[in-house]
């Protein structure tokens, strides 16, 4: 036998196996197969080579391709009448993080060969008005408000929830349930800015927080902070630890507190991280207020990526809020297949780092 009929009788047996299993149940509908590069390993074949073989699955509608992500078992005819909710509390006022957060849940779930609808909270919760919609196979709660409770109290228990963290867990953890948090990566977010700032040779870093130690408000601002911290400690950057925070809680002023606390710390080092776009914005308000000239001023890094912070931080990092629907789109989508997924689980999205050269408004 030839090497290219040696080849081409691996890649037979590849497609024969893959249907084997499918066929059993062994790779259920909406499970990934392994990638093509595996696939070419195990059966001694080059990646084009693996990719051509599984084409006639992928013609006759076995397998389902999804664009960046990898290659499933396609879901069979007429299994698409059920719906995934993004719940968001008004379809009214949806904000530009909600609406990247829904292009993200929409698209996977469309990728995956589902049907996706966003509800506000009122609809969801109207047994007259859900029963309307097609079965509810999942619901992502993308709500600032901790609404987890009332939604698992609506909902059959074998109906997998996602909710968004917002760096902190929900009140309503229940065993049992399908339940998973999904969240942007906050501390990985604080020591890629704290890092940057590193990098350009800042070596006195200090760190504006919205959060107050032992208190509940803003608990994305801590885990920022925390990632701040240990890239500092990573460092050897022990005794430049200076982490300002609000004197007090009110709601509110929490952001001008911050801000005000962090003027005389703003002359002593060469950089900050603030928890947010926001407050860098009040400490540059308040830096202006006390009559100190740009030119003083810490180079400043935030995060969101606000086009009202662009002329004053040099750095933006930026939470991935459309990977993170995907993310919560996935955990639903697999456990309404028979997946699930251990109570609690935590579900990361990741946050990306833009840097600019300088900003507009500084003295040169």
């Amino acid at each position: 036998m030839t090497t290219r009929q040696d080849a081409a009788e691996r890649a037979r047996r590849l497609v024969a196996e893959l249907r084997a299993e499918i066929s059993r149940g062994k790779l259920a509908p909406g499970v990934q197969i392994p990638a093509a590069s595996t696939l070419a390993r195990r059966y001694q074949l080059s990646r084009p080579t693996a990719l051509k073989a599984l084409q006639p699955l992928i013609d006759d509608g076995t397998l389902r391709v999804v664009s960046s992500v990898g290659i499933f078992v396609a879901e069979p005819s007429g299994t698409r009448s059920g719906c995934y909710v993004l719940l968001v509390e008004s379809l009214r006022s949806i904000r530009w993080i909600t609406h990247a957060a829904v292009r993200g849940f929409e698209e996977r779930i469309t990728q995956r060969g589902g049907r996706s609808i966003v509800l506000d909270l009122p609809t969801l919760l109207d047994p007259s008005a859900r029963s309307r919609l097609p079965a509810v196979l999942g619901v992502f709660v993308f709500t600032e408000a901790d609404v987890t409770e009332a939604v698992l109290n609506a909902l059959d228990t074998s109906i997998p929830v996602a909710t968004y963290l917002a760096g902190a867990p929900p009140a309503a953890v229940r065993e049992g349930r399908q339940l998973t948090y999904v969240d942007v990566d906050n501390v990985a977010g604080g020591s890629l800015a704290t890092a940057d700032l590193l990098r350009d040779g800042h070596t006195d870093v200090f760190f504006v927080g919205l959060h107050i130690d032992g208190q509940a408000p803003f608990p994305w601002s801590a885990q920022r902070a925390e990632g701040w911290a240990r890239t500092l400690r990573r460092h050897s950057r022990r005794a430049r630890l200076a982490c300002v925070q609000p004197p007090r809680h009110e709601p509110g002023k929490t952001i001008r507190l911050a801000a005000a606390a962090a003027v005389e710390p703003a002359l002593q080092h060469s950089a900050c991280v603030g928890a947010d776009d926001l407050v860098m914005i009040a400490l540059s308000q308040q830096l202006s207020a006390s009559g100190i000239p740009s030119a003083r001023w810490p180079i400043m890094v935030g995060f969101e990526g606000l086009p009202e912070a662009a002329d004053l931080v040099t750095t933006s990092v930026r939470p991935r809020w459309e990977q993170l629907g995907a993310k919560a789109a996935d955990q639903l989508f697999d456990g309404s297949r028979g997946r699930p997924h251990a109570n609690g689980t935590v579900a990361l999205a990741p946050m990306s780092l833009v840097s600019r050269p300088f900003v507009a408004n500084r003295a040169p």
